[in-house]
């Protein structure tokens, strides 16, 4: 089975373009909208669609309007969600007006998402390396968090996908007869990102994780697993 594609919307008007060298992959689209009455495009911009080819794409507002550029894109995510019913929708904006319209994708299971930047995608974020000594406390207290405190830090979509993967992957594959449960966290991954086909990115995978763990599946010792094998609520 293929990759799921990740269709990038961004709002020109409302931010510009960084962070884009992770999107020139096979699975990414992007389309850049322009306001009808911006006049430059920044260079980040104009880099960006020429090393995606025909997989970006500009898409001017051709008409000036109280929130035309928004209604373009709500357009744009609505056709294409009915033509790929497994495509992942970011749009870019710091815009909140898109929340609502997020929240109705997800009500309609469209995986889907409103993020202030590029950087904050989970598949270009994975691309960056970890934080390293003498990063900020911000950062270091990042990683002692709880399951249930990570988990609950990503938005309401991506943790309700994360609870119903957990699920499924337990139903299906740690209860099946004859199953060998990981007994460490890299085959746990390992054997996670195998169950889904290789579709989902890291980030995706270690949510699953902390769905197992926030439901009380599993906890660590280390880098082995201990199971405790309650069933996730649905």
């Amino acid at each position: 089975m293929t990759a799921r594609t990740n269709y990038i919307f961004v709002d020109h008007e409302n931010v510009s373009l960084a962070d884009t060298d992770a999107l020139n992959q096979e699975h990414i689209r992007l389309l850049v909208f322009i306001g009808a009455n911006q006049k430059r495009i920044d260079i980040d911009a104009v880099e960006a669609i020429h090393k995606l080819g025909q997989r970006a794409q500009y898409v001017r507002v051709s008409a000036n309007g109280a929130n035309a550029l928004d209604f373009h894109i709500a357009f744009y995510v609505g056709r294409l969600a009915q033509q790929d019913e497994r495509g992942y929708f970011h749009i870019i904006s710091k815009d909140k007006g898109y929340d609502p319209l997020i929240a109705h994708l997800a009500s309609q299971e469209i995986q889907a998402e409103r993020i202030d930047s590029i950087a904050l995608i989970d598949f270009v974020k994975a691309t960056k390396n970890e934080a390293p000594q003498g990063a900020s406390k911000d950062a270091q207290q990042r990683t002692t968090e709880k399951p249930e405190e990570k988990l609950r830090s990503a938005t309401g979509t991506k943790v309700k996908a994360a609870l119903q993967q957990a699920r499924k992957y337990f139903d299906e594959y740690l209860c099946a007869e004859n199953t060998s449960k990981p007994s460490k966290r890299s085959t746990l991954k390992s054997s996670i990102h195998s169950f889904f086909r290789k579709e989902l990115d890291t980030s995706q995978v270690d949510r699953i994780i902390l769905g197992l763990q926030t439901k009380g599946c599993l906890r660590f010792e280390g880098e082995k697993t201990v199971w405790l094998i309650a069933k996730p609520d649905r």
